[in-house]
């Protein structure tokens, strides 16, 4: 510490618990004279780091004073905006509402059903020997095991919970992105094991590889652009057939699609994609989102950033805009974090993050990875597809729109916009 003279820290609310922030101020600069300690500059677009327990001012206000104690610093901001504003360039906050998503209850069931049996088989090959049901009277045969009968001593348990978190990752893309997308979703769940050059012999990746081949097969659909009334249908027989379909199934729950999958108009006619939201191929939330990205088909240098919660959300969107030639002007990328089975390597983030800045690549589906220490001043769009679960993401999301007359859109279920 002796030979700094200024300590920079961005993003400095992080200064907490275990983070290498708080590290170093408690094991390097506090234990320093103070006449031999660097000033500590920290930057940040809020000193509280809301990820914690904050439910009042009195809260924040501790938290302030515990960030200030351990940066060995004193927190500033600015009494008046209109002062940043003049040379910090804020976007412009624009409030989207989209449509409750129809439920696909007879798809969601079938998929939770085959999540009781996974559990069921996993608990029925733990509690038997793992070689006791090939006849192996020793460890030694193992290895002849594995080649005469083409397995491993891995069992149907040991795939079990990474084949729950899969359907369950399915099902969620069924209920907000819809049957296409969740299609989509455990097709590449099925590619991957594959793939892997052990599905040949370990038994926990044939169990994974079974089910989701069940899984694909419940939700193989095709998805392409076109209205209901594109069909040759026209909205009065769409809606009378509706109410027809729906009194014969009095048992159906509310907004669940009838077995015909034709519901009413609306935003059915839509001739983007209108037919795919009626037959539940995507959700009413997808196609919002799509019809924002359309209004900027003609701005020029357009470079966006979708904020999304799931890491499925991320990878499935960009093969919903490869589908739609209204969105060939789109040049589409994931980016995720680390902390997931379908991590990108830092490379492979650096390199995406590298295409986005010089425009070979103009939008972004990403997780909160990007919320913070993302600087791209040609970014001009940003879409919360899922709202920030707190002030600090919804903050630190914001402020990835830097340039001059950015837009940032803030996307909600009308239900839910109609109850404050």
């Amino acid at each position: 510490m002796e030979a700094i003279n200024l300590l920079i820290l961005d993003e400095c609310h992080h200064a907490v618990k275990k983070h290498p922030y708080s590290l170093v101020m408690s094991e390097f600069y506090h234990t320093t004279p103070k006449e031999k300690r660097p000033s500590v500059f920290g930057m940040t677009a809020s000193p509280v780091n809301l990820k914690g327990s904050v439910s009042s001012q009195v809260d924040c206000a501790i938290k302030i004073r515990n960030l200030e104690s351990k940066l060995d610093s004193i927190v500033c901001t600015i009494k008046d905006r209109k002062e940043l504003e003049k040379h910090v360039p804020m976007p412009s906050e624009v409030v989207v509402e989209y449509d409750k998503a129809a439920s696909l209850c007879y798809l969601h069931e079938q998929i939770k059903q085959m999540e009781v049996e996974v559990e069921e088989a996993a608990k029925s090959s733990s509690r038997r020997s793992k070689w006791q049901f090939m006849g192996a009277r020793d460890a030694g045969a193992k290895e002849e095991l594995r080649q005469v009968y083409g397995v491993s001593e891995r069992t149907e348990s040991d795939g079990a919970a990474n084949l729950i978190q899969k359907l369950r990752a399915v099902n969620y893309a069924l209920g907000e992105l819809g049957q296409w997308c969740a299609f989509k979703v455990a097709q590449s769940f099925l590619a991957a094991l594959q793939n892997d050059e052990r599905a040949n012999y370990q038994l926990d990746v044939k169990f994974q590889e079974s089910y989701l081949s069940k899984v694909v097969s419940l939700l193989k659909c095709q998805l392409s652009e076109g209205a209901v009334s594109d069909k040759n249908t026209d909205i009065d027989d769409l809606e009378n057939g509706a109410a027809q379909s729906v009194s014969e199934h009095e048992e159906m729950e509310e907004g669940e699609l009838p077995d015909s999958h034709v519901v009413s108009g609306g935003e059915h006619v839509d001739v983007i994609i209108g037919a795919a939201v009626a037959d539940g191929k995507v959700t009413p939330k997808v196609q919002a989102l799509i019809k924002i990205l359309l209004k900027y088909q003609h701005t020029e240098d357009f470079r966006a950033i979708i904020f999304v919660e799931r890491v499925v959300s991320a990878l499935v969107l960009p093969k919903v805009f490869a589908e739609l030639p209204s969105l060939n002007f789109v040049k589409c990328a994931s980016l995720i974090g680390h902390n997931n089975s379908q991590e990108m390597r830092t490379h492979q983030m650096q390199d995406t993050i590298s295409k986005f800045r010089d425009g070979r690549v103009t939008l972004l589906v990403a997780t909160s990875v990007a919320e913070e220490g993302l600087d791209i001043r040609q970014c001009n769009v940003v879409i919360r597809f899922d709202l920030a679960k707190t002030v600090l993401a919804y903050i630190q999301s914001r402020g990835r729109a830097r340039k001059p007359g950015s837009d940032y859109i803030l996307m909600v279920e009308r239900y839910w916009l109609s109850q404050f």
